[in-house]
């Protein structure tokens, strides 16, 4: 069985199932490829998503080329679990320069969210994007003291978390 026909047959909810494929198919050649092609799927983004931030987790390396093609998949991520994945896989890539501004505005729109997972995942993608690029500091900062006093107490923490780190 194809790697995207089992994400084709996973229920979506099962974490024993999706588990098990990350364990049946991690070492195939071109794993971290063949998901971020995936990513164009709409039916299989969810799951595939899930497993490329959990290959990444697991000390996985994008080349250049993949992760310009990640970047180049995220606008048509369709569900919220497919963005908070990206967004959790964030401390794992680089963002260079070629790629600033498309990465600044998927993660300001995420910040906008209805879903607070995806807006707390948010606030840590900006807070990234500063570290790596400076210039963003201060407008991160103002926004963490501006979520302080509005977002939900599930976002609190998540940026308490990230204060801690400090830039």
């Amino acid at each position: 069985m194809s790697l995207k026909q089992a994400l084709i047959d996973w229920d979506g909810k099962s974490t024993q199932d999706i588990n098990q494929i990350f364990q049946t198919y991690k070492n195939a050649p071109d794993f971290n490829q063949t998901l971020i092609d995936l990513f164009e799927t709409e039916t299989v983004q969810a799951g595939a998503t899930w497993l490329l931030k959990t290959s990444l987790e697991a000390s996985a390396q994008l080349s250049g080329k993949q992760i310009a093609q990640l970047y180049g998949s995220i606008s048509g991520l369709a569900s919220w679990q497919s963005n908070l994945h990206v967004l959790q896989s964030l401390p794992y890539l680089l963002i260079d320069e070629s790629h600033i501004k498309f990465v600044e505005a998927f993660i300001r729109y995420k910040l906008m969210d209805n879903n607070k997972f995806v807006r707390a995942w948010a606030y840590n993608g900006f807070y990234l994007l500063a570290k790596q690029h400076p210039q963003y500091q201060t407008e991160a900062e103002r926004f963490f003291e501006q979520a302080m006093l509005d977002e939900p107490a599930s976002i609190k923490a998540r940026i308490r978390n990230i204060l801690k780190t400090g830039f």
